[in-house]
């Protein structure tokens, strides 16, 4: 019997639930956007709500990001997942983007046919997107699950989140994986297999973004010009890729690129996902 897949989203990027209805084509079943609902809401009327709407359909879709009170959606995407029983996937919040993270890794996974020990780079790079870091997160912690070995680079201006760079410390730990933090570009990617580059937001700033520009300004030079990955090294970066300002456009469309195949990747990680969850869950009982 063909199976529904429903998806809630709020502030979260367009193509999240572009990639569900494709997903859904896909998979011969049907997608249904559920409207964002008054964000007066408390956590448990959300909660409540979700669960309402859960009755109906037989996997959920949540992309809940928060701007205006950082990790609020990422407890509440918690919460959901500990209070119910709903066959779920956390497309991203705030503080982490799974879908998109699992992507990237599938990507460079193909190219590299195995990530183990391989040296995974994910870095700043100048621009003006400025989007949350939640794919670098979880791109950096589902690489040290499987064994890869990781550095990130950024500016002391603009870093990952402290409990996100002590969770991948643990991870690495137990692993058996590196992982290194570094503040220099230059020589940052002489031993990269692959490498992620990101022009993500000041996390310090996120109640003024008008600012910032003015810090990015110092680090012009962080740049991925094609004289600085080494022979044999991928890269990946989320669409819209800033080629003006982040890559060279000869990286970004280059043979050793897998960004082009982001759409293909995002779709295929949704579709594995969701038949994991049925799987796990089994049959729903309407």
């Amino acid at each position: 019997m063909p199976f529904v897949i429903g998806s809630m989203s709020h502030c979260a990027p367009v193509w999240d639930s572009m990639i569900a209805g494709l997903t859904a084509a896909r998979l011969g079943c049907s997608s249904v956007e559920f409207p964002d609902e008054d964000r007066t809401m408390s956590s448990g009327e959300t909660i409540s709500h979700l669960e309402d709407i859960s009755r109906s359909v037989d996997v959920l879709l949540t992309a809940y990001v928060d701007r205006s009170s950082f990790g609020a959606g990422h407890l509440l995407t918690e919460r959901l997942l500990s209070s119910t029983d709903l066959p779920l996937i956390c497309v991203r919040d705030e503080m982490f983007a799974p879908q998109p993270g699992l992507a990237e890794l599938l990507g460079f996974s193909l190219a590299l046919h195995s990530l183990e020990r391989r040296k995974i780079v994910i870095s700043w790079g100048f621009g003006s997107q400025f989007v949350l870091p939640s794919t670098a997160h979880s791109l950096l912690l589902f690489a040290l699950t499987i064994g890869s070995n990781v550095r990130v680079v950024c500016p002391s201006k603009f870093p990952l989140l402290k409990r996100v760079s002590k969770q991948a410390r643990d991870i690495a730990k137990a692993s058996g994986a590196e992982f290194e933090e570094s503040q220099e570009f230059e020589g940052s990617f002489k031993d990269a297999d692959a490498v992620f580059a990101l022009n993500w937001c000041r996390l310090d700033d996120l109640n003024h973004p008008e600012r910032f520009p003015t810090y990015a300004a110092e680090f012009k030079d962080w740049y991925l010009a094609s004289d600085i990955l080494p022979e044999g090294c991928f890269f990946s970066s989320e669409y819209p890729v800033e080629t003006e300002s982040l890559v060279a456009p000869a990286i970004a469309r280059g043979n050793k690129s897998v960004a082009p195949s982001w759409l293909t990747r995002r779709t295929s990680v949704l579709a594995a996902s969701i038949d994991w969850v049925l799987q796990t869950h089994g049959p729903r009982t309407k």
